[in-house]
């Protein structure tokens, strides 16, 4: 999911497991022209994999994942904040016995949010919201069989869980639940729009 840290900057995340994966931006240079340009000094090996991006306060949030088969055969979770210089600020991995892997992040004034898959002890596979703090520390989950979009507005966080549509506070404590079939999230002033196969459900909220 791409990030916009301007009116005309659109920041990326390229996922191609190669030496070509990085961080690039899509920059306007002038009225009728756009052009993509790379975070050079971002360093990204051939088995790390940015799978998506979020931008605060002028800072950028990767999530994804690495696989190291030299330390341990399985991949883990992969949390970074940088600079739009490509300054790596902290990184952070999430180890389990299995693989963990990052699918999603999104973030507002009080952490952030990633939809991640795993492995536990006894290889069941599950999927998990983890909400971070700016500092790389991991506050609280949230396990279920099936999590899909995540998107968090100023104050709440909507989750696509299990079949429904679950609203909650930066604590990770519910405030509704609704069954809305669907994957894609998007917020557009108190409307919450779910985007399924075929249509796309608009359900009103009373506050963002």
């Amino acid at each position: 999911m791409p990030s916009v840290n301007n009116a005309r900057n659109i920041l990326l995340a390229i996922i191609i497991i190669t030496s070509t994966t990085g961080l690039y931006y899509i920059t306007q240079t002038n009225e009728n022209q756009v052009t993509i340009k790379r975070i050079n000094t971002v360093i990204l090996n051939s088995f790390t994999v940015a799978e998506d991006v979020c931008v605060h306060d002028n800072m950028i949030y990767v999530a994804g994942w690495e696989y190291n088969n030299e330390s341990q055969p399985v991949s883990h979770t992969r949390l970074t904040k940088l600079t739009y210089d490509g300054e790596v600020i902290w990184e952070t991995t999430w180890d389990s016995p299995g693989d963990t892997r990052a699918r999603k992040i999104s973030c507002n004034r009080d952490g952030l949010y990633i939809v991640g898959e795993a492995v536990d002890e006894s290889s069941q596979s599950y999927r998990c919201l983890a909400k971070y703090n700016f500092n790389g520390v991991r506050e609280w989950a949230i396990n279920a069989s099936s999590i899909g979009d995540v998107y968090a507005t100023e104050k709440n966080v909507y989750l696509k869980k299990d079949g429904s549509l679950v609203k909650l506070d930066s604590r990770g404590q519910v405030n509704w639940e609704s069954s809305v079939s669907g994957g894609k999230i998007f917020i557009k002033g108190n409307v919450v729009y779910v985007a399924g196969s075929t249509k796309v459900t608009p359900l009103e909220v009373v506050t963002r």
